[in-house]
């Protein structure tokens, strides 16, 4: 009864065979993903949706042949181009999974050499041309693909959890599996084994079901678990979203918190002004009193230091991104930026600069605050002494400017969060240095990046672009 049902509707077979690989096809092709997913086959999970789409029309040409009753002829032709390329398709795809499992690229000529293989066993045997893709393109690509989605389901566990997709890769796997060896052992009857005594005809006596029912259930359970994998995509990008406006929302906050430091910092320095000129005067007339006195006087202008610095910060922060931009020599700034520490007997600095270190467009003077800020960062974490190594040079069109100190680091709970305004563990800090880093490096096109390990030390990398053409304050 289930013969006569299947072999009386095997168009039908073909016809969801072919719209279950179609279907998946068109669902991979339009899925949007971001540019820098975390699960890497976002790369090249097009190959499959290319397979997708041509072999879900390699079935449709199969039913259209079965229910028109084509002559073979140029129709046969078609078909066997347009199951070749698929299959092409599904061992590239395969191909660059397991590649990406191993961390070892298997070589694209692997490819071309099977499909060349493929071509001369079509134009020289007799037997059925459709066997040979099959056998040299169908199963191993199916394979390889089948054991690339288990492989990548073991090895990012946490992603997979975390989105909820780790069971659908184990799916795929299978039904890919299943999938390769009823498409690429079960194949027509050939004269010469295996395909003399595994094949369509043969499993057909045997099981009382046309392999093709068999396919289009594999298909089916393919393309629902690739399905299900997609969504990860919606997320990443819904997530991506919701932490852009979340960026947008802070950075609204920090543009009214900017206005508001800009103008309590120019009022704070103008009384500081006046403290500061008091302070010399009183300096100057009180020359040579006892060493309490001299000590107040000390101090005073020490907090006074202290706290121009501070106002420094805090304007810096409210105008970073205001660049005057001018020739400047990176050399002589980084070189300022030590020549306050360069008396301490704990701290041992080695400078490392390219002789040949050419001259950038950029703002001298919040370049010297961020190196400075880098700097006074790596004195402090290195309390009981240590190695701070500046280096400079020139990649490409781009200047790196490495410090890489030998001090306490930072702790991994913190990392995420060194860039935040106000945020910091230093008794009497501001939070404000490396935020206004970043400010003053993003104004210049630039990128800074922290590496830090606890007791281990930090190192912090600035990278600037040589800008070319530049003209007034436009790049």
């Amino acid at each position: 009864m289930l013969l006569e049902f299947f072999t009386f509707n095997l168009d039908l077979v073909f016809f969801v065979y072919g719209l279950a690989f179609y279907v998946m096809g068109v669902a991979i092709l339009i899925q949007p993903r971001k540019e820098e997913s975390v699960f890497k086959l976002a790369e090249f999970i097009w190959l499959l949706g290319a397979f997708g789409i041509s072999h879900g029309v390699n079935e449709w040409l199969d039913m259209f042949i079965l229910v028109k009753r084509f002559e073979l002829g140029i129709w046969h032709i078609i078909r066997m181009a347009v199951l070749t390329v698929s299959f092409v398709f599904l061992f590239e795809f395969g191909r660059k999974l397991v590649s990406l499992n191993i961390n070892k690229l298997l070589s694209g000529w692997i490819t071309v050499c099977l499909c060349a293989v493929t071509i001369v066993f079509i134009f020289t045997f007799k037997e059925d041309p459709t066997i040979w893709p099959r056998y040299f393109l169908g199963l191993p690509g199916g394979l390889m693909s089948a054991l690339g989605f288990f492989w990548y389901q073991q090895k990012n566990k946490d992603d997979c959890e975390k989105f909820g997709i780790g069971k659908y890769f184990l799916w795929a796997a299978a039904s890919m599996g299943l999938y390769s060896i009823f498409t690429g052992i079960v194949v027509p009857k050939g004269g010469f084994p295996p395909a003399s005594f595994i094949n369509n005809t043969s499993f057909l006596n045997f099981f009382n079901i046309p392999v093709q029912v068999l396919r289009a259930v594999c298909a089916a359970a393919i393309s629902r678990a690739i399905w299900n994998i997609l969504s990860v995509f919606n997320r990443e990008i819904i997530s991506d979203l919701r932490e852009s406006l979340d960026k947008l929302k802070h950075s609204e906050d920090l543009v009214t918190m900017g206005k508001f430091a800009g103008i309590m910092g120019h009022e704070f320095r103008n009384q500081l002004a006046v403290m500061k000129s008091s302070l010399y005067f009183i300096d100057m007339k009180f020359q040579g009193v006892d060493e309490k006195t001299k000590h107040h006087l000390e101090t005073l202008k020490k907090q006074i230091t202290e706290t121009d610095n501070i106002i420094e910060d805090i304007l810096m922060f409210a105008k970073g991104r205001q660049i005057d931009f001018k020739d400047v020599n990176l050399k002589n700034i980084i070189l300022h930026s030590v020549s306050a520490i360069r008396n301490s007997e704990k701290i041992k600095i080695i400078i490392e600069i390219d002789k040949d270190l050419p001259i950038i467009k950029g703002d001298e003077i919040k370049l010297d605050r961020c190196f400075v800020n880098i700097v006074l960062n790596a004195v402090q974490a290195m309390e009981d002494g240590g190695k701070l190594l500046i280096s400079a040079d020139k990649t490409g069109n781009f200047i790196n400017i490495i410090f890489k100190d030998t001090g306490c680091g930072i702790k991994t709970q913190d990392k995420e969060r060194i860039f935040e305004p106000f945020f910091t563990n230093k008794k009497g800090g501001t939070g404000l240095g490396l935020s206004t880093c970043r400010i003053i490096v993003d104004a210049h096109k630039g990128h800074i990046d922290v590496k830090s390990e606890v007791n281990k030390g930090t190192t912090v990398k600035i990278t600037l672009p040589i800008i070319q053409n530049w003209k007034g304050d436009k790049f």
